[in-house]
């Protein structure tokens, strides 16, 4: 199969597991499962699949893989702090409102790399590109306008969502700017002069960091682990989320190839985001007015800009 089309293909299918995830903490806050069980079993699932399948245990013995390795603990501990940091306000946004929306607000984080390798490490970004960035961050207003609206829509409550207003608001946004955090630190080692990922170690890294995030949070609690309620749940989160993780790197190193890695990221995320929004109308009845429809517009037409 030409490479392209493969990786074209291994990309959607990461978009498609990606929304997978969106869908599953959905039904995961919708059902009020207990949280920091669910977290805690799949954060621990997500350990040992990595550590089984991803790193290059040859080249990590034989010290091949220990270059810079100090500065990839800490920047994978960032990754995992400013990520599950984020990942939690998205959930706390879920519970308050749109489920569609806060998902959708929290995935266009993307652009903020886009905009500190523009600042920072001069990439040249075009017209485009900016012109996305600016319809993504419209849209953010337009899904804010859309939620405070929603407080004076019952129907919203009928569809097991409770309108937030502000609070969503600020949730909202600050999932967007952690997520988006994560990002940037997730691709400073790709700028290390010399460096590369040898032991493929970033993977089980920023697994291991998420473990130990989600155990603090599930001691912090005072849960009890719930295997009954949460272990089938958390196992299918956990292989969404490795295999979202292995398609991705695989379609990543595809595109490079073809020199079409660029659309990548845009074309996950916009996948994602059309599944959740599409699976949020039809499963949980939400409403989402002419801002909501003009904000998923603008945001997957901004997405569409930036691979540009």
């Amino acid at each position: 199969m030409n490479p392209a089309v493969q990786g074209i293909s291994l990309t959607l299918l990461t978009g498609l597991v990606w929304g997978g995830v969106g869908i599953s903490l959905s039904r995961i806050v919708k059902t009020n499962m207990d949280f920091p069980s669910f977290m805690f079993l799949a954060s621990g699932l997500i350990l040992a699949f990595s550590l089984a399948v991803m790193p290059d245990y040859g080249k990590i013995y034989s010290g091949d893989a220990n270059y810079r390795l100090f500065e990839l603990l800490l920047v994978m501990l960032a990754v995992a702090a400013t990520s599950n940091l984020g990942f939690l306000k998205m959930r706390n946004a879920m519970q308050l409102g749109h489920h569609g929306f806060a998902w959708a607000v929290s995935q266009s984080a993307m652009i903020l790399p886009f905009i500190f390798a523009f600042l920072f490490w001069n990439e040249k970004m075009g017209v485009s590109r900016f012109a996305g960035a600016a319809l993504i961050l419209a849209s953010l207003l337009l899904f804010s306008l859309r939620q405070i609206g929603s407080q004076r829509d019952t129907s919203d409550l009928n569809s097991g969502t409770q309108a937030g207003g502000a609070e969503w608001i600020a949730l909202s946004i600050s999932a967007f700017l952690l997520i988006g955090i994560s990002q940037i630190f997730s691709i400073l080692p790709s700028h290390w002069s010399g460096w590369s990922d040898k032991g493929v170690l970033r993977v089980p890294l920023f697994s291991l960091f998420t473990f130990i995030f989600w155990t603090g949070y599930f001691f912090s609690k005072g849960s009890k682990v719930s295997f009954k309620a949460t272990f089938i749940f958390s196992l299918l989160y956990a292989l969404l989320v490795l295999s979202g993780q292995i398609t991705l790197y695989k379609s990543l190193d595809l595109m490079e190839s073809v020199k079409m890695s660029s659309i990548v990221y845009p074309l996950a995320v916009g996948t994602c985001i059309m599944m959740v929004v599409v699976y949020s109308a039809l499963a949980l009845k939400e409403k989402f007015g002419v801002a909501g429809i003009l904000g998923v517009s603008m945001g997957l037409l901004g997405i569409i800009l930036i691979s540009i």
